[in-house]
């Protein structure tokens, strides 16, 4: 039933959102989508199941007409804000800050790094203004002002003057800050450049010492997912922890991985990209230790409601959480069949099989939705993604141990002299792949991604459909005497 509360709630956002129903348009809607229930059976329950389902498409619209809109003095302008978060660049530093004679919140692009945190109080001049939509590479318009939207900002100031005016108290956001940009300085000191700003990235999300031209070759074969703190990466992390407390009680192994887990998200700054990377994480890696696959997709979907109630622009607009569902949905489904059809791939305890097949399979199964994105696809990307598959562990479990061995420079030092030699070697073979032709696919809209990926799954398990449909029908069947 989650799954069809989820349909709805979607349905209704989708309907306003996307399509400008009113609010009579989406209750007409709305009735006959929960009429159609009704034909399963003519019992009470029936009739309440679709009035339900009425009211939560009907949800979902009100979900997005109470999105509130913020007042902001657009212009050129002179104002007080209080510091929310940091995002440190090469070449630019990003604050998004909060105004002080409004509720508006704005992202302000700086050249040079500022020594600011959250919570400072901070003096802006500049030229305040909505984000405006561009074209990527591919000749694709992306939506950057809904996407911003999506994270909370109501305007952008580029290349903005900024001046600390106080510095904030003590709070959360605050501390997670001052640890990542101590995690990173520390990588920087014993792993060279620029293998020190993946090791940074993979393992704490911070993005301040990724060049660009390294982001282009990972964009370019398909990898650019391993270099942000992704479900894969905190996949990978619990992986490692789950190894190295596999002798404990299975029930203490798992809070101290989830406690791991929260820890990295934690200091990550527990933004929407840290917190849907740790939900997405743990998703995965239940649905590879879990038999139940139906209730880790439940979780899934218990995921989306959250990130919807929450921020529900984020299920339209951010293709970071299209991409993370998607990966999570492919590998609670789909990774179970395909591992039985490659049986002849030999599956020991590093688990081969299941990294062959998800290295070439994700890529595919990702397919549609690239081709409505950003339109490349990278032929190379499922080689590359097998190269990776045992690199990006080894340059996490090397970042963790400089951090750990900070304090002793000689043994810092060798690990991560050896982290720079690995980095710089897999560098040098993404380069290489870089060079391979990608795919300029024809665009896709996406209500046609919508409908591949629907009838995928209707034929993949139309058996367990049909099953499921019966076993609802039973359940609200009235009882005969």
């Amino acid at each position: 039933m989650l799954i069809l509360f989820c349909i709805s709630l979607i349905l209704g956002a989708t309907l306003f959102f996307s399509f400008g129903f009113y609010f009579l348009e989406i209750g007409i809607v709305s009735v006959l989508w929960g009429t159609l229930f009704c034909f399963l059976a003519r019992t009470k329950k029936v009739l309440v199941l679709g009035l339900t389902l009425t009211f939560t498409v009907i949800l979902g619209a009100l979900r997005m007409w109470m999105i509130p809109v913020s007042e902001v003095p657009f212009g050129n302008q002179a104002f007080t804000a209080v510091v929310k978060s940091v995002d440190e660049r090469l070449d630019k530093t990003m604050l998004v800050v909060r105004m002080d004679n409004s509720d508006a919140v704005v992202q302000v692009t700086l050249r040079e790094k500022q020594r600011v945190l959250p919570g400072d109080a901070v003096s802006v001049r500049g030229k305040v203004e909505l984000p405006e939509d561009f074209v990527t590479n591919t000749g694709r318009l992306f939506d950057y002002d809904q996407y911003l939207s999506s994270k909370g900002v109501d305007a952008v100031v580029g290349f903005g003057q900024v001046v600390k005016l106080e510095d904030g108290k003590i709070s959360f956001t605050r501390v997670a800050t001052r640890i990542r940009q101590w995690i990173a300085q520390t990588l920087s000191s014993h792993i060279a450049f620029p293998v020190d700003g993946i090791v940074a990235g993979v393992l704490v999300g911070f993005q301040g010492g990724i060049p660009k031209y390294l982001s282009d070759i990972f964009r370019d074969t398909g990898t650019l997912h391993t270099l942000v703190l992704s479900g894969y990466n905190i996949t990978v992390l619990a992986g490692f922890l789950g190894l190295l407390l596999r002798r404990l009680p299975f029930r203490i192994r798992t809070v101290l991985i989830g406690v791991g887990i929260a820890l990295l998200v934690l200091v990550s700054g527990a933004g929407v990209a840290a917190v849907r990377a740790g939900i997405m994480g743990s998703i995965a890696l239940v649905a590879s230790m879990s038999l139940q696959n139906y209730s880790v997709l439940r979780a899934l979907f218990l995921s989306a409601l959250l990130f919807f109630f929450v921020s529900p622009m984020t299920i339209f607009v951010d293709p970071g959480f299209h991409l993370s569902f998607l990966a999570t949905l492919f590998i609670i489904t789909l990774l179970p069949i395909l591992k039985e059809k490659f049986v002849f791939i030999p599956n020991d305890r590093f688990n081969i099989r299941e990294l062959l097949v998800l290295a070439v399979g994700l890529p595919i199964f990702m397919l549609p939705y690239m081709m409505y994105f950003s339109g490349l696809f990278p032929l190379v990307s499922p080689i590359a993604n097998i190269f990776l598959v045992p690199i990006i562990p080894v340059l996490m479990l090397a970042g963790l141990l400089v951090v750990a061995f900070s304090f002793i420079p000689f043994l810092a030092g060798i690990v991560g002299s050896l982290t720079s030699f690995i980095g710089l070697i897999a560098i040098k073979v993404l380069t290489f792949f870089s060079m391979f032709p990608q795919w300029q696919t024809p665009a896709l809209p996406g209500w046609c991604v919508v409908l591949i990926y629907i009838v995928l799954f209707v034929v993949v398990f139309r058996k367990e459909i049909n099953s499921y449909v019966g076993h609802v029908r039973k359940m609200f069947q009235a009882q005969i005497d």
